[in-house]
C-alpha cells in the first residue's frame, strides 16, 4: 500500500509569537487507526519568524509509551501529555432514609409497606426517591514528555523551519476506542503551551486504537454453534409448537468476513411468523459496584413469512460482520462489549416473539486455515489483521515508561 499522510496544523492566535507548528504522520497502512504494538513514524515542524528563548523551568516527566504527537512552543516551556481513559457514568433511581436516628424503623417499614415504597418524595415523610450518579474511570496511558524548558537551561528555537521525525511504540494490551451511550474508550494527546504570568494555551487532539482479538485463542469462537428454542401459543388451549434451529460454522468472525447460517423452522402454531437473523451489541458498564447495560442492534436480516402449519430451511443468505468494535479482551475493567447472534421468529397479531441467541465473538485475527475466509474485496476490508506479537507482549497492559518515544 502507498503511503497515507496525515497532517494536524494548529497556527498560534498570537501574532507577537509568530510561530507555527505543524505534524505529519506517515500511515502506511492504509486506515485511520492503530493497533497496539505498532509503530508510528513522522515528522513535527516549527515554524518561528525569529529567534524565540525558551526559559528554563523545573518539570517531572511522567512514565508511559506514547501514541501520537503535537509540538507547540512556550515561554516556560513546551510538553506533551498522552492519555488513554475510559470513563463511565449513569443514574440510578434509588430510595434514601430521611432520618439516620430512625433509618433501621423506616427501612423496616418502608420494605414491608408496598403503599408506602411508591409514594415520591412529596408526599413521603420517611423516604424519598433520588438520582444518584455512579461515575468511576481508568487510565490506560498516561505520560508527560518535555519537549522544550523544564530542564533548568535556557533554549533558544531558531527562526525559520525546524523538522523533527520521530517514531515510537504502543504498548500491547490496550482495550479498543469506544464511545456508548453511558460511557467511553478515549485515547488523546494535549499539548500544552506553559506561558509565565498567563494561563497555558492547550491544543487537543483525539486518536483511535482497535484492541488485539485473536479468534484462534478463543475456544468458544472456533467452535460449530448450534441452537434451539420452541414455544406454543394460548393458555387455555394450546395450539401446536413452533420451533427453530440455528447453525453456523464457528461462534466468532472479523469484520467484513461472511458467516453462513442455516435456519430449520418449524411452525406448527396457528400464527403467521417472520424470520429475522440479527447481530446484537451488549455493553455493560461499571461504576462503584453498580452496572447499566445498554444493547444495540448492529444488523438484521429478513427470510421469509411463514404461515401457520409452514415449515423451511433459510439457507440462502450470508450474515456479514461489518467494521465494528472487537469484543472486549478482559484489559478494561469498566466497559465490557460482547455479541450475540440472534434468531427471531417475529409473531404477528397478539404473542411474544421467539428467540435462540447465542453468544459471538468479533475479532480482528482470523481463524488459522478457516474454511471459511473472508471474500470481501480488499479494499473494503478497513480492519487488516494486527501485527504479529510474542507472548510476553500480549501480557503487557500498560507502558511504565517513556523509553519507546523516540526522536530522531
Amino acid at each position: 500500500m502507498g503511503v497515507v499522510t496525515n497532517r494536524y496544523e494548529n497556527r498560534l492566535a498570537s501574532t507577537k509569537m509568530g510561530l507555527h507548528s505543524q505534524i505529519t504522520l506517515n500511515n502506511t497502512y492504509n486506515r485511520s487507526f492503530y493497533y497496539p504494538g505498532e509503530t508510528l513514524s513522522g515528522n513535527v515542524v516549527i515554524t518561528s519568524d525569529s529567534d524565540k528563548k525558551v526559559k528554563g523551568g523545573n518539570g517531572t516527566v511522567a512514565s508511559v509509551t506514547i501514541f501520537y504527537l503535537i509540538f507547540l512552543y512556550i515561554n516556560k516551556g513546551l510538553r506533551l501529555r498522552i492519555c488513554g481513559i475510559a470513563d463511565v457514568k449513569f443514574t440510578e433511581r434509588e430510595q434514601r432514609f430521611q432520618h439516620d436516628s430512625d433509618s433501621l424503623e423506616l427501612r423496616h417499614h418502608a420494605l414491608h409497606n408496598s403503599t408506602q415504597n411508591s409514594l415520591s418524595s412529596s408526599t413521603s415523610s420517611s423516604s424519598e426517591y433520588v438520582d444518584v450518579e455512579y461515575r468511576d474511570k481508568e487510565t490506560y496511558l498516561d505520560v508527560t514528555i518535555n519537549i522544550f524548558g523544564y530542564s533548568g537551561m535556557d533554549t533558544t528555537l531558531k527562526s525559520g523551519r525546524v523538522n523533527y521525525p520521530f517514531q515510537f511504540v504502543l504498548p500491547y494490551g490496550l482495550p479498543s476506542s469506544f464511545k456508548g451511550e453511558h460511557g467511553s474508550i478515549e485515547y488523546s494527546l494535549e499539548a500544552v503551551i506553559g506561558q509565565s504570568w498567563a494561563f497555558d494555551q492547550k491544543s487537543y487532539v483525539p486518536f483511535h486504537v482497535v484492541g488485539i482479538v485473536d479468534l484462534n485463542s478463543e475456544p468458544t469462537a472456533q467452535m460449530p454453534v448450534m441452537v434451539k428454542a420452541c414455544k406454543t401459543f394460548g393458555i387455555i388451549f394450546q395450539s401446536g409448537p413452533l420451533d427453530v434451529t440455528l447453525r453456523i460454522p464457528r461462534g466468532g468472525a472479523v469484520p467484513g468476513e461472511y458467516v453462513p447460517f442455516v435456519a430449520e423452522i418449524f411452525n406448527k402454531s396457528d400464527k403467521t411468523v417472520t424470520e429475522c437473523l440479527s447481530l446484537h451489541q451488549e455493553v455493560e458498564y461499571f461504576a462503584r459496584g453498580k452496572s447499566k447495560q445498554q444493547k444495540n442492534t448492529i444488523l438484521e436480516i429478513l427470510g421469509e413469512t411463514l404461515k401457520p402449519g409452514a415449515d423451511h430451511i433459510w439457507h440462502d443468505n450470508v450474515l456479514q460482520i461489518p467494521q465494528i468494535t472487537p469484543t472486549s479482551s478482559g484489559s478494561c475493567r469498566l466497559i465490557n462489549v460482547k455479541y450475540k447472534l440472534e434468531l427471531e421468529m417475529k409473531v404477528s397479531g397478539i404473542g411474544f416473539n421467539l428467540e435462540a441467541s447465542t453468544p459471538f465473538v468479533i475479532g480482528n485475527i482470523p481463524f488459522r486455515n478457516a474454511i471459511y475466509q473472508p471474500t470481501v474485496p480488499e479494499q473494503c476490508l478497513d480492519y487488516d489483521p494486527p501485527p504479529p506479537y510474542t507472548e510476553k507482549g500480549e501480557k503487557k497492559s500498560s507502558a511504565s515508561n517513556a523509553d519507546d518515544f523516540e526522536l530522531l
